[in-house]
């Protein structure tokens, strides 16, 4: 059973070794964040998330808890990545998640991100692969998606979920590049 109903499609995107080893170096700097059910074992996932976004966006990378990346505009993006050994592009009834303990950040927009996480095991340049999944803005999102506690199986994906979150499939999220027209 899928609950999407939109037809957002994710962007492929790709990274190349610097930008990887910039991410590396930040999870390893971050270590292990309070709350982390991957004990800061998907840091460097995360920060390459936010690297490709920066770039998409021409934007500039915070390092700030409230969000992630400023735009040009001065738009505040959360960047919420997924790892995944998938080489294709995600299905538009995958879920974007948001943890319930980060649903009270000070941001404008989440946008979500996809990494392959093959290169890893590979170290084949053509697994540096990446799918900006789409964004939604704070409120909307808010408005739209669906909570789950710890411990719950989202039935449509047959998923245990590890923490307090909310979700919205990808194909309900709106496409990348209407992004540009509103807040870049």
């Amino acid at each position: 059973m899928h609950r999407c109903v939109g037809t957002n499609e994710p962007i492929e995107v790709s990274f190349d070794l610097e930008m990887y080893q910039t991410a590396v170096e930040r999870g390893d700097e971050m270590g292990r964040l309070r709350q982390s059910f991957t004990k800061g074992q998907s840091n460097r996932w995360g920060f390459l998330g936010e690297e490709l976004v920066s770039v998409w966006v021409d934007g500039k990378i915070t390092n700030d808890y409230q969000y992630d990346v400023l735009t040009p505009l001065g738009t505040k993006l959360e960047v919420k990545t997924k790892k995944t050994t998938r080489l294709k592009p995600p299905l538009p009834h995958y879920e974007s998640s948001v943890c319930d303990f980060n649903a009270t950040q000070k941001c404008d927009a989440y946008v979500f991100v996809r990494v392959c996480t093959m290169f890893e095991q590979t170290n084949n340049p053509e697994h540096m692969k990446a799918w900006i999944c789409g964004w939604v803005s704070k409120k909307e999102f808010q408005h739209r998606a669906k909570m789950f506690k710890k411990g719950d199986l989202d039935e449509r994906n047959n998923y245990r979920v590890h923490a307090d979150c909310w979700n919205i499939a990808i194909g309900d999220l709106h496409e990348v590049p209407s992004f540009d027209k509103e807040y870049i």
